[in-house]
């Protein structure tokens, strides 16, 4: 009786590294539901794909943050993972999020940076 309670409580997540070249390797893991924690201590070891900006517009600033996600965000299970994520807020991490757009691959992420820079020039 326990042991099918505690099979409906673990979840499989599909959660990745980078390796030195930017390219992002699966790591099957199963935690229980619960264990946000455990994934948070990934995230923070992990998030070796990072870029950020400053960006000033008519007195105002913005943050541009571009992260390796550790989690997959392609929920469809269709196509590959999607790891990346560029986001700009008003004011700092803090602030109202205004932008987002999510990338496969170290190269789009850095080219969706320097879109995200463009846009922000062009529309804040």
């Amino acid at each position: 009786m326990h042991s099918m309670v505690l099979e409906r409580c673990l979840v499989a997540i599909m959660v990745y590294i980078l390796d030195s070249y930017q390219r992002p390797l699966k790591l099957d893991i199963t935690v229980p539901s619960n264990q946000s924690l455990y994934l948070d201590f990934i995230a923070k070891e992990d998030y070796n794909s990072v870029l950020r900006s400053l960006v000033l517009v008519k007195d105002r600033s913005y943050l541009i943050s571009t992260v390796f996600l550790v989690v997959d965000y392609n929920y469809t299970n269709n196509g590959p993972p999607i790891l990346w994520e560029t986001m700009i807020f008003e004011k700092g991490f803090f602030g109202k999020d205004l932008y987002c757009a999510r990338y496969i691959s170290h190269e789009e992420a850095i080219n969706g940076h320097l879109e995200a820079l463009e846009w922000a020039k062009a529309n804040l």
